[in-house]
């Protein structure tokens, strides 16, 4: 069977025009040309049998930007398209993790912001604080505190400061000034203070951490006909004294 270039196939109608409707192309070619499209066509042969024609379109032929996303392939849920290996390599579907849940070392799963854990700024994840004899806080930095009793201070986070759900600050203490003796019959036995620090319950609804300062006290009395002194008694008391007092997260993730 013999066939005819298009660009040379007359047909009773005078010929196909390049201004003719897809309607036109058919009813002049007599059915020739079944379907006329960019990516795929189906034509018909002089015999009238039916044949697929695969087009392979050229980069330069399509315009920039026309291509909507709504005729790309569907995706699964939770996945972008992109390419997590060391070289060039066709575009894949990559795995979105949005919980975070068993989220791996590893370059094959894109978290979102949901799968990541927030931190607060690093300014704020500390405290600290000089307080004076008397209880104030000379300077402080997302505490405030109160003198509850002698040698007993309550130092409270400030809404700010506070960590996550979960999370605490370990909090140390330290005094800053040589304490005289507690009386005119009292010495101080190698200088011995103790400080206690611990976290205590929330008040007023922030949290809040205790500091107790406690000193050796020690009675002396003549020891007779000799130079020397002997020690009758010793015991713990509460003393306020001026310390200073830092706290770090302790479970900072």
């Amino acid at each position: 069977m013999d066939y005819t270039n298009f660009d040379t196939f007359k047909s009773p109608a005078g010929g196909v025009e390049l201004s003719d409707t897809l309607s036109s192309w058919r009813k002049k070619t007599n059915g020739i040309v079944m379907k006329v499209d960019s990516l795929d066509s189906t034509a018909g042969t002089l015999d009238g049998t039916v044949s697929a024609l695969t087009t392979t379109v050229a980069t330069s032929n399509v315009n920039n930007n026309s291509i909507l996303l709504s005729k790309v392939q569907l995706l699964g849920s939770n996945k972008l398209l992109g390419n997590v290996g060391s070289g060039d390599g066709n575009v894949a579907a990559v795995e979105i993790d949005v919980t975070a849940s068993g989220l791996q070392d590893s370059d094959d799963t894109i978290p979102t912001s949901k799968a990541v854990k927030d931190h607060v700024v690093i300014n704020q994840r500390y405290i600290s604080g000089r307080i004076n004899i008397n209880g104030s806080a000379a300077s402080l930095h997302g505490i405030s505190v109160s003198r509850t009793e002698v040698g007993v201070y309550n130092i409270i986070v400030a809404d700010s400061h506070q960590l996550p759900s979960g999370e605490s600050y370990s909090v140390v203490a330290q005094i800053g000034v040589d304490v005289d003796a507690y009386g005119p019959l009292s010495n101080v036995i190698n200088d011995a203070y103790h400080i206690h620090v611990f976290k205590i319950a929330d008040i007023g609804g922030d949290p809040a951490y205790r500091v107790e300062i406690f000193e050796l006290e020690s009675i002396t009395a003549h020891g007779g006909g000799n130079d020397h002194n002997d020690i009758v008694s010793a015991s713990f008391i509460r003393r306020d004294a001026q310390f200073s007092v830092l706290g770090l997260p302790a479970t900072d993730q």
